[in-house]
């Protein structure tokens, strides 16, 4: 008998194979048939479970369930229910750009608890925060006059940042835009935001206007980011 075995190849002397050992060889056969229909992989003999929507590697029902012949993992359940409680959240966003957002909050907590400071992405994150919870569509960088669009309006949004002591933002007269909405974010990176028509605010004649949270109360929408998204 000649027996050479690889990570990936089985040779044997098919002629001196009987009984128990033929049973051996039938046994591998079937299982890498079954295997081949079913999403394992058969490295040396041995199978490998994998699931069937991602490919990955699963040790078994620990982390994965068998259903109709193949295996699915909880992680990538998991992964689908997250998305459709994102759809449902924000009907209208971008689901990628929401897990883009969740991801930069989260960022922001971990370095925030870890130095004590706060990220300068304050502004950035109120824009995205307008953008996936009210449907605006954000003008490419740099646009003067207002930050995006909502049907046939133009937006100017502003961020009230937990480092402000006063709950005011502060708009240019001169742009171009008919709603103004303020992102308030809180030191526990709760956000909320509030949109008033610029018919509505205070009337004036210096560049700058001035607009207190207070006094905004057409719309108000609170948002909990989870600090463990």
């Amino acid at each position: 008998m000649n027996n050479k075995f690889k990570a990936d190849v089985l040779c044997l002397d098919f002629t001196w194979c009987r009984g128990g050992f033929i049973f051996y060889i039938e046994k591998f056969l079937v299982g890498f048939l079954i295997a081949a229909n079913s999403g394992i992989k058969c490295i040396g003999g041995f199978m490998e479970n994998r699931c069937a929507m991602t490919g990955r590697v699963v040790e078994g029902s620990s982390d994965a369930i068998w259903d109709d012949g193949e295996w699915i993992s909880w992680e990538w359940m998991n992964e689908q229910l997250h998305e459709q409680e994102l759809r449902t959240r924000y009907p209208n966003a971008d689901t990628q750009l929401v897990e883009i957002f969740e991801a930069l909050v989260h960022d922001a907590v971990c370095y925030k608890q870890h130095t004590g400071r706060y990220l300068p992405i304050f502004g950035e994150l109120g824009e995205i925060f307008a953008e996936i919870t009210f449907g605006i569509k954000r003008h490419k960088p740099r646009t003067q006059g207002s930050d995006g669009r909502l049907g046939n309006d133009y937006i100017e949004i502003k961020t009230i940042t937990p480092e402000k002591k006063k709950e005011v933002v502060s708009v240019k007269r001169q742009g171009n835009f008919n709603k103004l909405l303020a992102v308030k974010i809180s030191e526990t990176f709760d956000f909320e935001a509030r949109i008033v028509d610029r018919k509505n605010m205070s009337k004036g004649d210096g560049k700058v206007a001035k607009v207190s949270w207070s006094s905004m109360k057409v719309k108000n929408i609170l948002n909990n980011i989870p600090a463990d998204s």
